[in-house]
């Protein structure tokens, strides 16, 4: 198999696990996202749909990262290209997932007196 074709299924691979996660998260399943209370969390089902909605585009960026390398093959200036364009698009992605969670935090709904 040729490196190239290797190295852009590795890539386009790693996106089955943010699918996943992604996935779960659409489900409702809120407590994969490290250090947020789902209990406090005003509109759950909003939230669920925007963190998995982030997810899911970073995964259709290393599935595109993928199918760019495969394109790009040994062509240097190529493989630069989609690099850069995918190291934006990931960055720019998970940037918004943490300012949602963020977001998220700010808005929980008060403690229970005890």
């Amino acid at each position: 198999m040729e490196s190239g074709l290797l190295a852009a299924l590795i890539i386009a691979l790693t996106a089955v696990p943010m699918l996943v996660i992604a996935i779960g998260i659409r489900k409702g399943n809120l407590g994969l996202i490290n250090g947020l209370d789902p209990e406090r969390v005003r509109d759950p089902d909003a939230l669920a749909r925007r963190l998995s909605t982030w997810m899911l585009l970073m995964a259709v960026a290393l599935l595109l990262a993928g199918v760019g390398y495969w394109w790009a093959g040994a062509v240097e200036s190529r493989v630069i290209g989609v690099t850069i364009a995918l190291v934006i698009a990931i960055n720019v992605l998970a940037l918004r997932l943490v300012f949602s969670v963020a977001a998220a935090k700010r808005d929980y709904k008060p403690l229970p007196r005890q």
